[in-house]
């Protein structure tokens, strides 16, 4: 089973489906259960739904949900201590939204 890990206890993660952004194309299918792994828990979830976008594309609530942040600012600088390579406006990002299994 292949896993998504989070380096944090996101409030999000509390909720029965979430998200989670990713850089990059899509690794996971719609349909796919996956192990999701944080510092103090490990649950299953199943990919519900997968969609590329541009940086610029990401709806900044969405944003600010995912990562905890307060501000579009703020997500992006959590998102650009996660990667070496600078985050450019035409990077492309997977918005997962998943559902945890019962």
């Amino acid at each position: 089973m292949n896993y998504l890990k989070f380096s944090h206890e996101y409030s999000k993660l509390k909720d029965r489906v979430f998200t989670t952004i990713r850089r990059g194309m899509p690794k996971f299918d719609p349909g796919e259960l996956v192990e999701c792994k944080t510092p103090t828990q490990t649950f299953n979830a199943i990919i519900l739904y997968a969609i590329c976008m541009e940086t610029d594309q990401l709806p900044t609530d969405l944003l600010i949900y995912d990562t905890d942040q307060p501000t579009r600012e703020e997500a992006m600088k959590l998102f650009q201590s996660f990667y070496r390579t600078p985050i450019e406006e035409n990077n492309v990002w997977t918005l997962y939204l998943l559902k945890k299994e019962a």
